[in-house]
C-alpha cells in the first residue's frame, strides 16, 4: 500500500468513526472545524489522486444514519447550509443567498 493510499484509508476511517459519535451515537468528540479539515484533508488528497477515490469514501455520501430518536420535522422555512463557512466573506456570502431566497419567496 502506498503511502498516499494509507493516509486515505487513515482519514476515511477517521471519518467514518466521527460520522458514528456524530449522527448514531449523538456524541461528537470533536468541533465541526476539527471535522471539516480532515473533510477537507480528504477531498484535497483525492482531487490529487481521483484514481485512488472509493465508492465507500466519505467524500461520495452524505451524512449517516440518523439517531432513531429524532422526530422529523417540516420548517416553514427553509433551512439553509452555511457551508462550513469560517470567514466573514463566507458570512456574507451566505446572507446575499438567504437574502435572494427569502425575495423569491416572500410569504416564508
Amino acid at each position: 500500500m502506498s503511502k498516499i493510499s494509507k493516509q486515505l484509508d487513515i482519514l476515511c476511517n477517521t471519518i467514518r468513526y466521527h460520522d458514528q459519535k456524530y449522527y448514531v451515537e449523538a456524541t461528537p468528540e470533536i468541533s465541526d472545524l476539527e471535522y471539516d479539515k480532515l473533510i477537507q484533508q480528504l477531498t484535497e488528497l483525492e482531487e490529487q489522486h481521483p484514481e485512488l477515490i472509493t465508492p465507500d469514501s466519505p467524500t461520495q455520501r452524505i451524512g449517516d444514519r440518523p439517531i432513531s430518536a429524532l422526530k422529523q420535522v417540516n420548517h416553514a422555512i427553509p433551512m439553509l447550509s452555511i457551508e462550513n463557512t469560517y470567514t466573514i466573506e463566507g458570512l456574507y456570502k451566505f446572507f446575499e443567498r438567504t437574502k435572494k431566497l427569502l425575495k423569491q419567496n416572500p410569504k416564508q
